[in-house]
């Protein structure tokens, strides 16, 4: 077994019933050994999150998006707590889910250092249209590239720093800019959740 974007683990133990670890289960573990592969022994179940339906095909695509874009070296515990508040939202079916979406994509850019957390929602005008590069950061997009997929309104884009949205106009324009974003760190390896799932919910 391997932590997205940390060391590898032997497992020894599991469930009763399978003999293995059950997903979006959070487990307590002590570790005998040492070197490169340690062993995780006498997994101790502490919390179940249940997903069901197009919510277990969101968990599904939480992890998928870890073990493509996390570097080995990845502060781990950052992300794990960022993982599992977004497993915890996605299990309330009270809780948006696509807003949970954007909060872990929005936490993943910023784990990798993308340069999205420097942005100031201040500074943003609200009905200016914007443009974000990984490496070069944010700036106003040009005449011809308002309205695009990869442009985002600064009222979306404030929305989506501080993740309080407004309405589905905000969402979608969220969704397409974070998207764009994302495609730049997976260099060109696909997302299989995604096109499993986004053509019937529009993942």
């Amino acid at each position: 077994m391997a932590e997205p974007g940390g060391r590898a683990y032997r497992l020894h133990g599991g469930s009763r019933q399978t003999g293995r670890c059950t997903l979006f289960t959070r487990y307590l573990f002590s570790v005998r050994g040492r070197g490169e592969l340690p062993t995780l022994q006498q997994p101790e179940e502490q919390q179940v999150f249940v997903l069901q339906r197009e919510r277990l095909w969101c968990g599904l695509y939480l992890n998928e998006l870890a073990l493509k874009l996390l570097p080995r070296l990845a502060p781990e515990a950052e992300f794990f707590a960022h993982y599992a508040a977004c497993v915890a939202d996605l299990a309330n079916p009270e809780y948006p889910m696509t807003d949970t979406l954007r909060a872990y994509e929005l936490g993943l850019l910023r784990v990798l250092g993308s340069g999205l957390e420097f942005i100031d929602p201040d500074t943003l005008h609200a009905h200016a249209w914007y443009v974000f590069e990984p490496q070069q950061g944010l700036r106003e997009a040009r005449v011809s590239e308002q309205g695009e997929a990869h442009c985002i309104r600064g009222d979306a884009l404030g929305a989506l720093l501080t993740l309080r949205f407004h309405d589905a106009l905000q969402r979608a324009q969220v969704k397409y800019f974070l998207r764009h974003v994302i495609a730049h760190y997976l260099h060109g390896k696909p997302l299989m959740t995604r096109q499993l799932f986004t053509t019937k919910h529009g993942l």
